[in-house]
């Protein structure tokens, strides 16, 4: 029997990729392949292709891939961005020790420590539980 899930957990993308290819038969269409590439990480689908025709012989020959990937790249970059100014604002109320701060989840609070923008004596100074 199959695991749920990897014994080694993922801790950020591009550390394990999987894929899915299958085909479906529709009826009056014929059979359609599909395929399906998943970041382990973050839990949604890198990219999908279906043919009428093989996949090998479609998707990868046309290298109609690249053009999805690199937008999924720009995509995860901007998202990345965010990210990373969303962080350095809790930071900064965690520096202030501003009001809002009583609004950081624990989760967030973890994740500021882990990417050392504050220290967990920051973190009590400003009221909130490490």
């Amino acid at each position: 029997k199959a695991a749920s899930e990897f014994k080694d957990k993922t801790t950020a993308i591009n550390q394990l990729w999987q894929t899915d290819f299958t085909y479906l038969k529709v009826l009056g269409w014929g059979w359609f392949y599909l395929s399906t590439i998943l970041d382990d990480y973050a839990k949604e689908s890198e990219g999908y292709t279906r043919s009428k025709v093989c996949f090998s012989d479609n998707w990868f020959k046309m290298r109609r891939w690249e053009k999805g990937l690199a937008q999924i790249q720009a995509d995860r970059e901007k998202a990345r961005e965010a990210e990373a100014k969303g962080r350095a604002s809790l930071a900064e109320w965690v520096h202030e020790r501003h009001p809002l701060c009583r609004h950081i989840t624990n989760r967030q609070i973890e994740d500021l420590i882990a990417s050392k923008l504050v220290t967990p004596e920051q973190v009590r100074a400003a009221g909130l539980q490490v």
